[in-house]
This record gives C-alpha cells, structure tokens and sequence, in this order.
C-alpha cells in the first residue's frame, strides 16, 4: 500500500484517455505537489492540460527528465508505458521510488464492489452491457462505469459508497501491476484470449498471466464469470478461488448483430445472476435487447446504395485492433457482401488466417497504413490458391493505398461503379462497408478513436445527407 504522507507526486503519461488526467487531477486535488511528464510536447496535449486548468500542477513534457526524479515520492505509471523498455522508469526503480497506477488506486482506495471485464475483444461492449443492465436494476446513480473505457473514476471516489456497483474495463497493461496492491475484483469476467499486444508482452504466456491476474487474488466469496467456449479461458477457473460461472450464446433479439454480442450479453446476464438479481433477468434481458453498438464498435454511421440501387450500410469498427476483432466482424455482416478496410500499426500479429477469411468472406478488401503491404501480400497468396471462381461469385477485388481517406473514396468508387460483367452475369454487390482494420491506429493516429472520427468525416463527406435508421 502506497504511503500517502508523501507529498511529491510523479504522473509519467498524461495522454488523451483520460487515466493520467484523472490520476493528476486526483493527487493534486489531495494536496499533493504533482507533476506531470509526457513523451509528447504540449502542443499536443493541449485538451489534456486543459482538462487540469487551474490546478497547482507542473510539466515537464517533450520527454522525460529523469531530474524530476530527484524529489519523487511516489510515480503514478501510465498502462501505456512499456516499463520494460523505459528509461525513465528504470531509473526511478533504481532509486528505489514507490510506483503505483491510476486503476490500482482506484480499486485500493473503492468502497463498493467491483465488476472488471477483460479479455482480447469484446471487454468495452460487455462492460458497458453489464453497466447497462445492473443500472436498470439499482438506479443508474447507484452504477458506475470506468477503467479502459476511457474515463477515471479517481474523482467520483468521495460519492461512491458500499451499496454502489463499479463496473471496470481492465486491459491487459491494467492488469500487469494489479498484483502490487493484491486486488481482483469481486466480480471478475474474461470474454477471450487471442494474440495481442505481443509487441508488449513479448509472449502469449506473458500476456495471458496479465489477464488472468483479474483472478488471482479472489476470495470464495467472489465470482469469476468466464466464456465456456474460449480455449483458453475456459480453463482459467484454476486460478481462482471464487466461484465460477460459465456463460455462452444469450440467444435474445438483441439490436447488435453477431454471435459475439450474443455472447458478451450472456455474460453480463451471468453477472446480474452473480450479484443476486436472478429474479431480474427479465429486465436485464429487456435492456440489452435495446443495447445499441458503442461508438467505433460496429457502428452504423451512414448508408447509400450500390450501383445496383440496393441499400449499403457504412459501418465504423475501428476498435478492432486485433486480427480475431476483424474476424468477429467479418461473421457479423453479410458473407461475400462486405468492402473491407483494413491495415495499421503493426503489433506483429500473424495475418494469415485473416487474408484466409478476408478471401473467403469479403466482396472486395482495402488494405492501408503501416502493415497494409503485408496484409495485401498475404491476401494475394490466399487469392493465387482459389480458382477465378468460388462460392457462386467473383474473387474478391484488392486495392492497396496508403490513407484512409483513399480507402473511404476507393470503396465509394467500387459501391457506384459497375464491374465488368457485373450487373449481367448476377454477380452481386456491396451491401457494406466495413472499417475493420485489424491493427492498432497509432501509425497514422493518436488512438482508435480518431481515426473512428477521420472515417466518419470521409464517410460523410462521400454520402448524400441521408436518416440513419
């Protein structure tokens, strides 16, 4: 437990999210000298430090200047620095400086019971379905919703109380350093487990021990709601001492399309079985039938028509960051019928079974960004492998380019342009248009966020003004 009689606070990572803004506004506000260093100059985090106008904060932005080290007390780490390769970070630990993070204070200093969701995909979607469903139950002022998802509850700490409920998104880089302060939550809910972040973690097994500390530390007064039909998590009850409840398919008519949303509601049905509302399934069931997509999770946001007059749905996912995301969505739209746009940063993914899928699956697919050469390369070699013909329809169309400006105007080009032969010999066309890219954003990018933002202003800008139904 940190010792908070010190009074020189270190936040290292301020960023856009909002945890290093929250985990400074937290400190200043209890009286703590803070400050504040990021590898980003400030005229880029202009919205970040107006966040904390008016408080007695310093910065030392543009890098990091071990100097300020000298009087630190405490360094609150951001869950975007890789410690194992950071300097700074380093040298505070060779001086012996106490570190924590914004979520382990947070979950040290919460008197109400805790509800975390991790997992590869699906961990934003399910927390936000279980916070919609247990606020119907307890008053939405009695449930909280925070973590990874982008907003820091440090701040709401004084208005929390024991009969509240605290619903946390918790990604891996959360998770790593949960075991200092010996936490899991009272409630603990692992979606999947596939390659990711291995740029971080080095390894799939490191990766997955992050995760699984979500379970480490419960006690059998406590829950672990895991997917029975992911590999891996399936077999994660033996790192916990709480009792364990499966979930599966919740089989409702749920407004998101996909077997996946199936399954992120059953665990959030599990969970208000969990916390002893079973007699109000039926309202959870009725609140997450009307549960609409979360911003750049499969969201709808402009339609149009394809040259052959029938209706095109544009749809923003740009939150996959993972190849298994894109293959969830590529299940959730209809076969053969889907532009794809994919390519990113590159987290060093294997591709493979994607290009398979994306050949499979898409009417055409665009790839971009800083791993869309390779992600072309490997769908050329999936395309060498088929016949000119399969599955009743032509091969899927390719078309690299660099931006996803050029990808929003190469897939209008393809929704208003007949192919040769096309509309005579029945071959059918696009009735999405899916941002799906399968890779972080931060090549072209601050966050999956805006570049979910960039494809909505091109997207606007290629459509004529029409409802969104």
């Amino acid at each position: 437990m940190v010792n908070m009689s010190r009074k020189n606070v270190v936040v290292m990572g301020l960023g856009h999210f909002g945890g290093g803004i929250g985990a400074a506004r937290w400190y200043a506000s209890q009286g703590h000298r803070v400050t504040v260093t990021d590898q980003q100059p400030g005229e880029k985090l202009t919205g970040s430090i107006a966040r904390l106008s008016g408080l007695p904060i310093e910065y030392s932005l543009g890098g990091h200047d071990e100097q300020i080290l000298n009087d630190c007390d405490l360094l609150v780490v951001s869950p975007a620095v890789d410690k194992g390769r950071s300097a700074f970070f380093q040298a505070a630990m060779a001086r012996n400086i106490p570190y924590t993070t914004e979520i382990n204070e947070f979950c040290r200093l919460c008197p109400a019971p805790i509800i975390g969701v991790t997992g590869s995909a699906g961990k934003s979607t399910t927390a936000s379905m279980i916070h919609a469903a247990l606020a119907a139950i307890v008053g939405d002022d009695r449930c909280c919703l925070g973590g990874n998802i982008g907003q820091s509850l440090l701040g709401q700490l004084p208005v929390i109380h024991p009969d509240h409920l605290v619903v946390l998104e918790l990604s891996s880089f959360m998770l790593e350093d949960m075991p200092l302060i010996k936490f899991s939550p009272h409630v603990a809910v692992a979606t999947n487990l596939v390659d990711n972040h291995l740029d971080r973690h080095g390894t799939m097994a490191a990766y997955a021990a992050a995760k699984i500390n979500i379970l480490r530390f419960q006690t059998p007064t406590d829950f672990a709601v895991l997917n029975r039909n992911d590999p891996h998590v399936s077999q994660w009850g033996a790192h916990t001492k709480g009792r364990v409840l499966y979930f599966d398919l919740a089989r409702i008519n749920l407004r998101s399309p996909g077997q996946h949303n199936q399954a992120n509601a059953a665990a959030a049905l599990a969970v208000v079985e969990a916390l002893g509302f079973a007699d109000r399934i039926s309202t959870a069931e009725r609140v997450l039938e009307n549960f609409r997509s979360l911003p750049h999770r499969m969201e709808l946001v402009g339609q149009s028509k394809n040259y052959l007059g029938q209706n095109v749905d544009w749809i923003n996912d740009s939150k996959a960051t993972t190849p298994e995301s894109t293959l969830t969505a590529l299940h959730a739209v209809p076969p053969g019928r889907a532009v794809v746009i994919v390519g990113g940063a590159d987290k060093h993914a294997d591709m493979s079974v994607l290009a398979e899928k994306l050949v499979e699956l898409s009417w055409g697919i665009i790839t971009m960004g800083a791993t869309g050469a390779k992600i072309a390369q490997a769908v050329k070699q999936c395309l060498d492998k088929r016949p000119d013909d399969f599955n009743t329809r032509v091969r899927p169309r390719l078309s690299e380019v660099k931006t996803l400006e050029e990808a929003v105007q190469q897939s209008q080009f393809w929704l208003t342009t007949t192919p040769p032969g096309g509309a005579a010999a029945g071959i059918s066309a696009p009735s999405c248009i899916l941002l799906s890219p399968a890779c972080a954003s931060y090549d072209q990018f601050i966050n999956y966020e805006q570049r979910g933002a960039v494809f909505k202003e091109q997207v606007a800008k290629v459509l004529p003004p029409a409802p969104i139904t």
